[in-house]
């Protein structure tokens, strides 16, 4: 049992093609550091449009993986960032920073579990 990653639906889309997965996780781990770090650097202004592009692209990166907490993390941000504003997007940030780490050990365990 996953504690952050949605299991079933993540093995009904994956379950056949981990190796995909196996691609997919150094990429994502990669994807995310830089993400991160350009969020932080937009944060310091106000380029509210620039902020919820970054923001819709983690969410997709994300939503790959079929973590609800990370997905609503950065669907949360993003609205926010919509409206104008950065509100409470740098506690959302330093949350989503801290539990990436925690989804990408459990992919790797998922990986462990039901590739051939």
């Amino acid at each position: 049992m996953t504690t952050y990653i949605d299991e079933e639906q993540f093995l009904s889309e994956y379950e056949d093609s981990m190796d995909i997965i196996e691609m997919m996780l150094p990429k994502f781990e990669v994807g995310v550091k830089e993400s991160v770090v350009k969020l932080e650097g937009l944060l310091q202004g106000t380029d509210y449009h620039a902020l919820s592009e970054e923001l819709h692209s983690l969410k997709g990166m994300v939503g790959n993986f079929y973590c609800p907490k990370l997905y609503d993390l950065a669907l949360g941000m993003e609205t926010t960032a919509k409206a104008g504003t950065a509100d409470g997007i740098t506690d959302s940030l330093k949350e989503f920073s801290e539990l990436y780490p925690k989804v990408i050990a459990e992919v790797g365990t998922l990986l462990q579990r039901y590739a051939s």
